[in-house]
Order: C-alpha cells, then sequence, then structure tokens
C-alpha cells in the first residue's frame, strides 16, 4: 500500500477535507509573504523618502500616494502593516482550530479502529501474537 492509498484508508470519505487544509496552509503562507514583503517596503519608505516615488513609477495602481507626504506615506504603510499582521493573527487562530479539529476526530476514529480490532480479533490469533505487537 502507498502513502496517498494509506491515507486515503485512514481518512476515509474525509480526504476531500485534506485539500481545504492544503488550501489553508498556502493562503496563510501568502499572507506571511505580504507581511514580510510590507516589512522591507516600510522600511525602505522611512529610510528613503523617494523610495515611494520610485514605485508609484513601477506600479502606476499606487498613484494615490502622490498626494501624501513622507510622514502620512509612512503612516499609511505602517497600518497597512498593522491589519496585514491583525489579518494574519485572526487566520492563524481560525486554521489551528480547524486543523486541530481536523486532527482530533481523526485521532479519535483511528483509536477507535485499532481497539476494536484488538478487541474483536480471534482468541487463536491472540494467544499466537507476541506480547510485544
Amino acid at each position: 500500500m502507498t502513502y496517498i492509498e494509506s491515507i486515503k484508508f485512514l481518512l476515509g470519505n474525509k480526504s476531500k477535507r485534506l485539500l481545504l487544509l492544503v488550501i489553508i496552509f498556502l493562503l496563510s503562507s501568502l499572507i506571511d509573504l505580504l507581511g514580510m514583503g510590507l516589512i522591507g517596503g516600510y522600511i525602505a519608505i522611512i529610510l528613503d523618502p523617494l523610495f515611494a516615488t520610485k514605485v508609484q513609477e513601477i506600479l502606476p495602481i499606487i498613484s494615490f500616494l502622490n498626494n501624501l507626504n513622507h510622514e502620512e506615506t509612512i503612516l499609511f504603510v505602517g497600518y497597512g502593516l498593522f491589519i496585514t499582521f491583525l489579518v494574519k493573527f485572526f487566520f492563524v487562530i481560525f486554521a489551528n482550530k480547524i486543523i486541530f479539529n481536523f486532527a482530533y476526530f481523526e485521532q479519535a476514529k483511528i483509536q477507535k479502529i485499532m481497539i476494536n480490532g484488538f478487541l474483536h480479533q480471534d482468541y487463536e490469533a491472540f494467544i499466537l501474537s507476541k506480547s510485544a505487537e
């Protein structure tokens, strides 16, 4: 039995929830990446007041930063950074809740299968088995 087949066997009809967990992991990684990118941009804006204008030449979509002075730009990006990490915090709590619930229910199901297999085995198989198994 291959690794994927054994996972499908253990998860049963809940193997489709595995895709949801993978998507949650990917979204969490994307939010982390966005937060780290904003930290670098925030530091660059603090150190170089002309950095915002350089970025506006590359990305004209953020041309609204032209109307802000240097301090307002720092505050605006700082608020964006704070909101990003706040969203990341709540998303991580939500993701951990889903992951732990999934893991606890699957652990209980696997334990039940193992106990049922042990309790319902033939007496001959029980006697012939080694005590360390």
